[in-house]
């Protein structure tokens, strides 16, 4: 893939590793809300989140990880419209941010 110069000093600048962890973070939370959405019943999601997040909160052993508090937190809000349209909201406008809709709209054409 061509990448343009003003790209590649983005991506080498003091903050790379930010910009690059908040957006695998935006696109795995539209990843699990999608998969959430499609694979578990609606009445189950609110309790997998909450499982998700109670997990988190215990990121410090081997196997959990504090990956699980986002995860949960999107999973959990299918269930509550308030709390969706706010994250899908936060979502969007982090998603348009810095090009993490081009990871996103590239892993979409993909699938």
């Amino acid at each position: 893939m061509n990448r343009r110069p003003q790209d590649k000093a983005r991506e080498s600048g003091p903050h790379a590793f930010w910009r690059r962890t908040r957006r695998r973070l935006v696109v795995s939370t539209y990843r699990g809300m999608r998969v959430g959405k499609r694979r578990i019943p609606p009445g189950l999601r609110l309790i997998v989140g909450l499982l998700l997040i109670c997990g988190g909160l215990l990121g410090f052993l081997p196997i959990l990880g504090f990956w699980m508090i986002p995860l949960g937190i999107a999973i959990a809000s299918l269930d509550i419209p308030p709390l969706y349209s706010a994250l899908n909201a936060r979502l969007r406008k982090l998603r348009y941010r810095r090009g993490a809709a081009r990871n996103l709209d590239n892993e979409r054409n993909q699938a």
